[in-house]
């Protein structure tokens, strides 16, 4: 095979590499010198073949620095009409990086009308650039809802429908990543606009990403808009959760004490909509009731309960109830609340799998507080053994002796055998 002669290479690397007159126009937004550089040179590179080392064409170098005059001047070269479709090395087109900035004039500029007439405008419906797809399978309507842009993302949604039904690699449909971003003007859109997808990460569908970054807005419009809100409610995701388990861990994802009422408000909304996902675990065997008592504070205990009473007898696969989980965890807030239902008081001296009541579990926490919390619910039985220690509570009680073998909680000293 014939070897590659040097000026074969040579022809090549002016292909390869773009004119650094053209890189700096297009960077600068010099017009004159863009012109010179591809209309006045006696032998211009292509500007169609001339790239940066990543790809770039000069299209995306305008459009990456905000120069909306050169834009519009590579807008009015008829010969450069399909720069408009080019990718660089990510597969990103001028489009998807002016959506990713949020550049509403430029994204407007390159999303251009059959009827304008304009060659740009014919390039980009040849190659239908409005739905193309990088190499993560985002459109620029992934693109700009991923960056919160509501305005860029409402104008590409506006001139092309069908976006809302694209799916990129990730499984993330239009409507999840604007739920996701709290774009209510997006999700509004979407749902009132004809044919679109629902999927998500991981399995979920918009309603799970919305409880779990706390968009109210979100979740009232959904439950008020969406085709089925039942459907959204009852789904669970990879992991079988609902979105009420993820509304159920308030704590878990950094919140601040601003947000949990917020966050327990999405609890009512969903609860009101439709309780059953209250009783249904995930697949850890944990239900919504059990997940807030670990996760979150009582607000969100309470509010479960509240609309669901009878959900205070679920039990996780070590048979632990909320009581239990709420000892172990030490918290103090939820015990005293979930000891103010007469449920929980008869279950004072429930055994778990391994035959521990929340008093076994107390003694492990080291906590006076705890066990005196108990030690004072009416009907505590301190004989009450486990499955460790048969033959006695498992524990000795160092107690100042009254007499009556009373247990005199101000001076409970504990010490664990095992």
């Amino acid at each position: 095979m014939a070897g590659t002669s040097s000026t074969q290479k040579q022809t090549v690397m002016q292909r390869e590499n773009m004119d650094p007159l053209l890189y700096k126009a297009a960077r600068e937004g010099d017009v004159a010198l863009l012109l010179k550089s591809i209309l006045e040179r006696p032998s211009p590179p292509d500007p169609l073949l001339s790239r940066t080392p990543q790809k770039n064409t000069a299209l995306h170098i305008a459009v990456k620095f905000g120069r909306e005059n050169i834009v519009k001047e590579i807008q009015m070269i008829p010969r450069l009409a399909s720069l408009i479709s080019k990718t660089n090395f990510r597969g990103d087109t001028p489009l998807h990086m002016a959506a990713s900035a949020g550049h509403l004039p430029i994204t407007q500029l390159l999303t251009p009308t059959l009827e304008e007439g304009t060659s740009w405008g014919i390039a980009a419906a040849a190659s239908e650039v409005w739905t193309m797809k990088n190499l993560e399978g985002s459109t620029a309507f992934h693109e700009a809802l991923k960056k919160g842009h509501e305005e860029v993302a409402l104008h590409l949604l506006r001139f092309e429908k069908r976006l809302a039904h694209e799916v990129n690699d990730a499984k993330e449909s239009p409507l999840y990543l604007a739920a996701e971003a709290g774009l209510l003007g997006v999700v509004i859109e979407i749902l009132h606009g004809g044919e679109f997808s629902t999927k998500g990460l991981d399995g979920q569908n918009p309603l799970h990403i919305a409880a779990i970054k706390g968009r109210i807005g979100v979740v009232e419009i959904l439950l008020k808009h969406a085709p089925h809100p039942s459907n959204f409610i009852r789904m669970v995701d990879d992991f079988g959760k609902t979105a009420l388990h993820y509304a159920s861990t308030i704590g878990y994802y950094g919140d601040v004490n601003s947000e949990v009422h917020t966050r327990t408000c999405i609890l009512s909304l969903l609860l009101k909509a439709n309780p059953s996902p209250a009783y249904v675990p995930d697949k850890n065997g944990d239900y919504p009731l059990l997940i807030a008592t670990i996760k979150a504070p009582f607000e969100a205990v309470r509010t479960i309960l509240e609309h669901c009473p009878d959900s205070a007898d679920l039990i996780n696969k070590e048979g632990q109830n909320a009581l239990h989980l709420a000892v172990k965890k030490k918290s103090e807030a939820v015990i005293q609340y979930l000891l103010t239902w007469p449920e929980f008081r008869k279950m004072i001296n429930e055994p778990d799998e391994e035959g521990n009541t929340p008093m076994h579990l107390a003694t492990k926490t080291n906590s006076k507080e705890i066990v005196e919390l108990l030690f004072h619910c009416e009907g505590v039985d301190l004989a009450v053994t486990n499955k460790k220690w048969p033959h006695s509570s498992g524990y000795v009680w160092g107690h100042e002796g009254t007499g009556d073998g009373y247990y005199n909680c101000r001076k409970l000293q504990i010490r664990e055998y095992s």
